[in-house]
């Protein structure tokens, strides 16, 4: 099994705290539990990562089909890496699981390792989610804490739903360490 580089799920929270408001942003502090994800990871450019979204959704969705299960929560994608200057991606997708799942294709069962982090829900079009991440790099700085793994968003409302883009709500979530530890 694969394990998602120090990075964590956000599907079962441990103990919360709330390092309060910043902008128009609700910021937690939260410890996750260790998880499952049915995953797929690719190299994608920026124009055509919704399509690329939405096949692998289809195809985890048909991967647990076949296996007999269900997602135990919201889609989700993990950010490990963006090339600004040539606008790929390097992002993994897929959905949370129970237990494991056979590998499929492109799709395999991953870990995801719990740890601190930051998360805040986005609500409205994609195109607007930079404010949230803005908002957690500035939780991030003022709660004395560093980045300790890839960047992740759960998709808790979103195209898949049929609602207007106003309608999207994204929950946004940052591994974090505290920088004292990050130092030692």
């Amino acid at each position: 099994m694969n394990t998602i580089a120090e990075s964590q799920e956000p599907t079962a929270e441990i103990s919360t705290t709330s390092p309060g408001r910043v902008g128009s942003y609700d910021v937690e502090s939260r410890q996750d539990a260790p998880s499952l994800a049915l995953t797929a990871r690719a190299k994608v450019n920026v124009s055509e990562l919704v399509d690329h979204l939405a096949s692998v959704l289809g195809e985890a969705f048909g991967v647990l089909g076949a296996a007999g299960t269900h997602p135990a929560g919201p889609p989700i994608a993990v950010y490990h890496s963006h090339d600004f200057k040539s606008g790929v991606v390097d992002i993994e997708i897929g959905v949370p699981v129970a237990g494991h799942v056979e590998s499929q294709g492109r799709m395999s069962t991953v870990e995801v390792p719990g740890g601190q982090v930051l998360a805040t829900i986005h609500s409205g079009p994609y195109e607007e989610i930079g404010r949230a991440f803005e908002a957690l790099g500035a939780a991030m700085g003022q709660g004395g804490f560093v980045p300790a793994g890839p960047v992740r968003e759960r998709y808790l409302v979103s195209p898949a739903d049929q609602v207007d883009a106003s309608e999207y709500r994204t929950e946004v979530v940052f591994p974090v360490v505290a920088a004292t530890e990050a130092a030692q």
